[in-house]
């Protein structure tokens, strides 16, 4: 059904059956678990996955979700550099948490100003997994809105 869908260039139908497939997937994961088909391990893994991308996503890359990604990866950075401000900006910089909230926006979109920096060899590693986290959260907001547009001509 997907694969017309896309054929007959209907992108809105297309990403909800591909969403209801992915949907029934997931049921059907429910069902090999409880007959015995599947090992718990890789019941897990591939419900974990399937959990995570429609939790990131929701299959058909909707905005909303992944803006909501893109705030809990925000909030989550920017409570990991509160609580540990003095092993990565030296207890001498006592940052407050607006500070920390503002660099670790810039150090998501990897802008970085420099006004703000890490000062320890820690610090620096938990700014560079940041920066990374960041091209992903935003690849895939700047994946969602183009998406939104193209699906709107």
């Amino acid at each position: 059904l997907y694969k017309n869908l896309r054929e007959e260039h209907q992108p809105e139908r297309a990403i909800e059956a591909l969403y209801r497939m992915r949907r029934a997937e997931s049921r059907h994961l429910d069902s090999q678990l409880q007959r015995g088909v599947l090992s718990f391990r890789k019941y897990f893994l591939r419900k974990l996955r399937s959990v995570s991308y429609d939790f990131v996503s929701g299959y058909g890359m909707k905005t909303a979700r992944v803006l909501r990604f893109l705030l809990i990866v925000l909030a989550v950075f920017s409570a990991a550099n509160y609580s540990l401000r003095g092993r990565i900006f030296q207890l001498d910089h006592n940052h407050s948490l607006m500070d920390v909230i503002y660099f670790t926006c810039v150090t998501i979109t990897t802008v970085g100003f420099g006004d703000i920096t890490p000062k320890t060899q820690l610090g620096r590693a938990i700014v560079s997994v940041e920066a990374f986290a960041g091209l992903v959260v935003i690849s895939l907001f700047i994946q969602a809105v183009a998406n939104r547009a193209l699906r709107s001509k």
